[in-house]
This record gives C-alpha cells, structure tokens and sequence, in this order.
C-alpha cells in the first residue's frame, strides 16, 4: 500500500476513511492499494533504536545457539575490519568495563543481535 500525504494528520484522516471502506479512498490517486499485498501476508520486523541496550545482552542466546553465535561472529569479524575493535570481545567485559553505553558500542551491539534473532527464527 502507498498513501501519499503530506502531514500526520492527513495520513491519520487517509487511513481512517480507507479502514472504514470508503471506495473514494481507495481508488484515489491519494491511496494506492496492491491487492496482492493483502492475499500474500508477509512478515515485518521492526528494530529499535539506541536505549534499549544493557550490560551482557545477548549471552545467554551466543552461549546456547549456535545460529545466533555464528551470525555474531560473523558481525564482529566484519565490524573490527571497519571499527578496529571487537564486538565480541566487548559483549563479553565484566560490568564495571562494559562500553555497551557509548553511542558505537550499543548501536553496533543492538544491531548484531536484532540481526542475529533473525537468523535464529529463520530457522
């Protein structure tokens, strides 16, 4: 679906008359529908941002699954080719060491494990 608006309100007034079933709307050059997308449902998934992070996330799930654990470390090889540090390693300080709080580490750490819980529920 594509609904073309411009503001918050607009789009709030748009998807209101399109969940009503307004025909207007939904042949409108305002709202766009595929009706493919409606007989083929797919999966969404949505990350958060920097905040959520704490100290050793995510080792529980290294230590006891394998797939997360090489999605990982796949990560962190790529990571200190461009960073020149290891996400691993990092993951793994005691809490009195732990960066997870600095801007590089918790984004570069949250984005591992969102991408390695993927490749755990491919599976």
């Amino acid at each position: 679906m594509i609904i073309n608006c411009n503001s918050k309100e607009e789009l709030c007034f748009l998807l209101k008359k399109f969940i009503t079933g307004n025909d207007k709307a939904k042949t409108s050059n305002q709202i766009y529908l595929n009706e493919d997308l409606l007989s083929k449902p797919k999966i969404a998934y949505v990350f958060s941002g920097q905040g959520g992070q704490w100290f050793a996330m995510g080792r529980h799930l290294i230590a006891n699954e394998p797939i997360f654990a090489n999605s990982i470390e796949a990560i962190d090889i790529l990571l200190q080719d461009i960073a020149g540090w290891s996400l691993i390693k990092e993951m793994n300080k005691n809490k009195s060491d732990s960066l997870i709080n600095k801007t590089e580490i918790a984004q570069s750490a949250i984005f591992a494990i969102q991408v390695s819980l993927v490749k755990l529920l491919e599976y």
